[in-house]
């Protein structure tokens, strides 16, 4: 459409007129908009014109922003006491944001809904984006954010808490926290950029007091019923924290869980597990064990540790305890094959 531009305002389609609010105004609608080119074009070096801002009023059909696509969304955000302030609405996309510049900037989102949406049309894939080694140090903005249903995938995560400070070319991933009515994940780590790749390292906790509803809500519902369990470790990769790099994975993990159910596993899978004992001899001895295993196979308590090695998963005492029977593992898992 339109743009007309005066001394003080910017409108779309109409007549120019004087300005009844100090700064520049946008307000109206677009169907689709690439932020991500804009924001490039903004922070291209001090030589660009300086722009006084009083607010935007905008509806967008879509907004590109971080390689991602947010649909539908409503922008009505003013500078007050020089800080952005705006309220955000739209396709899983709802809360309040403030922009503070002051210094390299922070970034504070108390959202009501987070939803990751799918990836843009033509955009790069995650990895391909993540910021530069020669990024300089204090360019990027500090985050805190909040949201109250987080989304990603499709699946309701539950709640998010999100602190990432920059420390010269570095991240430090303060604090994650994700916990729904199930189970608590904490992560705190490093993202190191000054590198020839980029580096992920975090320390990580997940605790749930329902494997079989936490399954589920993850999108696996076959597998077990009940059952609590501990998981923690440390672990690295090339990449950025949201590209899990399975080729270069290192590090270290801890498994306790008890009380739960595994669902119907495989008869092929029973003959390998069973127990024998003298009154089902006949069907023991042609290795038989669907009896045992048919229905799912119960466990008190399981307990090991996996060792991580450029993608390669190890564990040599890896231990399930159950009413049908005792069975310690040891082997390794090819986590990128």
């Amino acid at each position: 459409g339109q743009a007309t531009i005066t001394r003080g305002s910017v409108r779309f389609g109409g007549p120019a007129a004087e300005p009844d609010r100090n700064g520049v105004w946008v307000s109206g609608t677009v169907k689709v908009l690439d932020l991500d080119r804009w924001l490039e074009l903004l922070g291209q070096g001090e030589g660009g014109t300086r722009i006084e801002w009083g607010g935007v009023d905008v509806g967008l059909g879509a907004v590109d922003v971080l390689g991602r696509r947010f649909s539908d969304l409503a922008v009505n955000a003013r500078v007050e006491d020089g800080q952005w302030r705006a309220a955000l609405s739209g396709k899983g996309l709802e809360g309040d944001v403030t922009w503070q510049p002051q210094g390299s900037g922070k970034l504070v989102a108390r959202m009501k809904t987070l939803a990751i949406p799918a990836a843009a049309p033509g955009a790069s894939q995650p990895a391909s984006r993540e910021p530069q080694p020669q990024t300089e140090p204090g360019d990027s903005p500090a985050l805190d954010v909040i949201a109250e249903q987080f989304v990603n995938r499709d699946k309701l995560l539950g709640r998010l808490e999100f602190v990432a400070v920059p420390i010269g070319r570095d991240w430090r991933l303060d604090r994650l926290l994700l916990s729904n009515p199930e189970s608590t994940l904490t992560l705190d780590g490093v993202w190191q950029l000054g590198l020839a790749r980029s580096t992920t390292r975090i320390n990580v906790r997940l605790e749930t007091s329902d494997i079989g509803k936490l399954l589920t809500r993850l999108g696996q519902p076959e597998g077990v019923q009940r059952g609590t369990a501990k998981l923690e470790g440390s672990l690295s990769w090339n990449g950025p924290p949201y590209e899990l790099d399975y080729p270069t994975m290192t590090g270290n993990l801890a498994l306790e869980a008890a009380k739960g159910q595994f669902v119907k596993l495989d008869p092929g899978i029973g003959k390998l597990l069973g127990v024998m004992n003298l009154q089902s001899l006949p069907r023991r001895v042609s290795l038989d064990f669907r009896d045992v295993f048919s229905e799912g196979f119960a466990f008190d308590e399981i307990a090991g540790a996996v060792k991580i090695v450029s993608g390669n998963a190890s564990t040599e005492n890896f231990r399930v305890r159950g009413p049908a029977a005792n069975i310690v593992m040891r082997g390794e898992v090819d986590l990128a094959q």
